[in-house]
């Protein structure tokens, strides 16, 4: 039998066996594991907590930072893993639109303003259907 083939020409030279060694070896070095499992699509609702939080934990009776007042502070938590983080939070009237870290789109009323719910915001052609049923 004669050799002549790919795997053969590339096997001769030992710069070349290095270098498929070294490759090969870069390849499965890099393996990266998935993350986490994304949290369900659709709407759902959660259960919130509400911790109040100072605005100084020395001084609980601080309510200002320069021309700043601080109204109130929550430490808001839940189970559900829609929740998660908070990256942004727009609130009025006793509600609160926020984005989550996962990028959830929800929208929660605060203490004192309605049951502690969480909502995941739709998109598209059905948040168009829901704000035109609202």
């Amino acid at each position: 039998m004669k050799l002549g083939g790919f795997p053969e020409r590339m096997w001769r030279s030992r710069l070349q066996r290095i270098a498929f060694v070294l490759l090969a070896g870069a390849a499965l070095a890099t393996y990266i594991p998935p993350g986490p499992a994304p949290p369900p699509l659709g709407p759902a609702e959660a259960g919130l907590t509400f911790t109040p939080v100072p605005l100084n934990e020395r001084d609980p009776m601080q309510r200002r930072v320069g021309g700043l007042r601080f109204l109130q502070g929550w430490e808001i938590g839940s189970d559900n893993p829609r929740f998660g983080g908070i990256s942004a939070m727009h609130v009025e009237n006793g509600q609160a639109i926020a984005i989550s870290d996962a990028g959830t789109l929800l929208r929660f009323a605060l203490p004192g303003s309605g049951p502690p719910r969480v909502r995941p915001r739709r998109s598209g052609a059905a948040a168009r259907r829901a704000s035109a049923s609202d």
